[in-house]
């Protein structure tokens, strides 16, 4: 059976891990970047991107605007839960309760 185009993304990633093109807490190429070098839709790109930080070996920044990181060895995936229950505030103001 054929590989996904997503998994093909994955693994081009990780060849580039594997070979020092990309180390250890330095950026990672964005969606786009994977796009104009594999050929494949942006959609896909993103979808291998995920993948990697599915499985750990990309870790995303606590804002949503971040970029993905190459994982270092014992980092985990999600951050540091300190900061990301810090960055959770709730409603600005008290919201009402719905009216019968």
């Amino acid at each position: 059976m054929a590989a996904l185009k997503r998994d093909v993304v994955a693994a081009l990633v990780r060849d580039m891990i594997a070979d020092g093109t990309l180390v250890p807490g330095g950026a990672a190429p964005s969606g786009a970047e994977l796009a104009r070098k594999s050929g494949y839709q942006m959609v896909t790109c993103r979808a291998g991107l995920r993948i990697l930080v599915a499985d750990g070996t990309l870790t995303r920044g606590v804002s949503a605007t971040a970029r993905l990181r190459v994982a270092q060895a014992g980092e985990s995936c999600l951050g540091d839960a300190e900061t990301l229950r810090g960055s959770f505030r709730g409603p600005s103001r008290p919201v009402a309760a719905p009216q019968d």
